[in-house]
């Protein structure tokens, strides 16, 4: 007897049971690096200061399958046909402001953000799930609202879905 298949069946099942708590746990979010927008006085090397779940600075046509797979487990309720909603640029402006943040506030914790996307791809609210700082989610948030995004597709067609976005960043 084959336990093999079984024992990937459940650890798939673990995995999706799992997924509500991905939004706001670094450990099974992808882990994408947030780097200064310019290099410490004195050095040629930007310095990490923290990691996204998303990949950030492409647009979504631009992800990899695995880029592509990440932005699907931040959006929940989405079937295996549907595309989630994601930054028309990429969210290429993120980075930077993180990096100016980081600058000023030297903040060490993690922000995970709800945006909740219309069909038409308009940011209706943001949602504070964790926050370390409530300067740092109030300007993330305010940038997350006035994004322009491509709306999810549901079978075929616009839809409102979440999108989570979280952020841990480190001195």
């Amino acid at each position: 007897m084959n336990l093999l298949p079984n024992i990937v069946r459940i650890a798939r099942l673990t995995v999706l049971a799992a997924l509500p708590l991905c939004a706001v746990a670094q450990a099974c979010a992808a882990s994408y690096p947030l780097k200064e927008a310019e290099p410490t006085i004195g050095s040629n090397v930007r310095r990490e200061i923290g990691a996204s779940s998303l990949p950030l600075g492409r647009p979504y046509a631009e992800l990899s399958a695995d880029e592509r797979a990440d932005v699907r487990l931040a959006t929940a309720g989405l079937a295996p046909a549907d595309e989630p909603p994601f930054a028309v640029d990429g969210f290429r402006s993120l980075p930077e402001l993180l990096s100016r943040i980081q600058a000023r506030l030297k903040i060490n914790g993690e922000l995970a953000l709800l945006v909740q996307i219309d069909a038409q791809g308009e940011a209706q609210s943001v949602s504070v799930m964790k926050s370390p700082n409530a300067d740092l989610q109030a300007l993330v948030g305010r940038l997350l609202l006035d994004t322009r995004y491509q709306p999810a597709m549901c079978t075929g067609k616009p839809c409102a879905k979440d999108l989570t976005v979280t952020l841990a960043l480190h001195r």
